[in-house]
Order: structure tokens, then C-alpha cells, then sequence
């Protein structure tokens, strides 16, 4: 049977891939146990393209969508329909090698910040994840999108499996005009303050 898999998230291990630049002094890392509480958890979770419900992928609650926590991140499947034109087009973006990654939503349940050589740190312990799933600009460069069809995980890869600094560079300023610089400093300070 063909899946989509990937890494929806990666966990901080001292790589430029596995933070999240929020902006020129800030950044976000993700916590092994930030997702524990959402697999272990009732609530349904989706799976989309580019978090657009409106190409729902696949759901928890459907079994159309596995997820699981490895030494690297959050690792997800989901089960491809060749009967469903989202699923088409979104595999052939991925077997193209046009989608290099994966992306998460979720709400802050339990965070830390702190400040380590004029750089505001945001370590994420705990989320309540709600949707997943391949996207064209991933936050996280360390995370990844693929396609497969046997019973080895990895074993045709269509993602990039590090993208170059170009990619890296752009992704860094798309996240930028989303969210203003100045106002993560602020937040971050009285985080911090608190």
C-alpha cells in the first residue's frame, strides 16, 4: 500500500535543523516529550496539505493517519487513496521532489524560555497537536516528506534529505513576514520576566 510519510517535527539535537528561527535573536526547539500527551491522548488529529483543511489528507480517527515518536521526532503515515485528487496531486509535488518537508499546528501547553548569549530560547515541553502534514516551506528545516510503497520506511526517498541554504534562507524569511519580529522579542522578554 502507498504512503505519505515524513517527520512532521523534529526534536533539538544541536543541528541548524532542528530550530525554528522566529526571528534575528530568537528561536524555538522542540522537546522529545512535546508530543507525548497528544499520542497518548483522545483528541483526533488531521493531516492536510500545507495546513489547508480544505485538503484534508488523512485523520487519527479514521486510521488514516499513524503517527509515532522516534530518537528523531514525530513520524507520520498516511494512508494514500488513488481515488482522491488531493492525494494525487499532493504525491506527485512529493515524488517531484517539489514538497521537502513537513509541518505541524498545535497550542502551547507547557513551555520554557530562557536567555543564552543575547539569544531568547523557546524549548516547547509540551503541545496539544491538532494537524500535520507535507508542506512546501517547513519552519523546521530538519523535517522531511516522502513517498513509499513497501514495507521499508525511508527506502525511496523523493524529499530532500537537507535542504540547501538557499531553501533554509527563504523558509527563514516567509516565517519572518508572518510573525513580526519585535513582537517575539517582546513576548519572549515578558515570558522570561514572568
Amino acid at each position: 500500500m502507498k504512503k505519505l510519510v515524513g517527520y512532521a517535527a523534529v526534536f533539538w539535537d544541536g543541528s541548524p535543523g532542528s530550530e525554528y528561527r522566529l526571528g534575528p535573536d530568537a528561536v524555538e526547539r522542540i522537546m522529545p516529550s512535546a508530543f507525548d500527551s497528544s499520542l497518548n491522548g483522545p483528541d483526533d488529529i488531521a493531516a492536510a496539505w500545507n495546513h489547508n483543511m480544505d485538503f484534508l489528507l488523512g485523520s487519527r480517527s479514521a486510521g488514516t493517519l499513524k503517527l509515532s515518536k522516534d530518537a528523531k521526532g514525530l513520524r507520520y503515515e498516511i494512508d494514500f487513496d488513488e481515488t482522491d485528487p488531493h492525494h494525487q496531486s499532493v504525491m506527485a509535488k512529493v515524488k517531484r521532489g517539489d514538497v521537502p518537508g513537513s509541518s505541524f499546528s498545535f497550542a502551547i501547553v507547557r513551555e520554557n524560555v530562557r536567555r543564552d548569549k543575547g539569544i531568547f530560547i523557546r524549548e516547547l515541553f509540551d503541545v496539544r497537536l491538532y494537524e500535520l502534514g507535507p508542506v512546501w516551506r517547513p519552519a523546521y528545516s530538519g523535517t522531511s516528506a516522502n513517498a513509499r510503497s513497501d514495507a521499508k520506511y525511508g527506502s525511496v526517498r523523493w524529499g530532500m534529505e537537507n535542504p540547501a541554504e538557499c531553501i533554509e534562507f527563504d523558509q527563514r524569511q516567509a516565517r519572518l513576514k508572518e510573525i513580526e519580529s519585535q513582537q517575539v522579542r517582546d513576548r519572549l522578554w515578558e515570558l522570561t520576566r514572568q
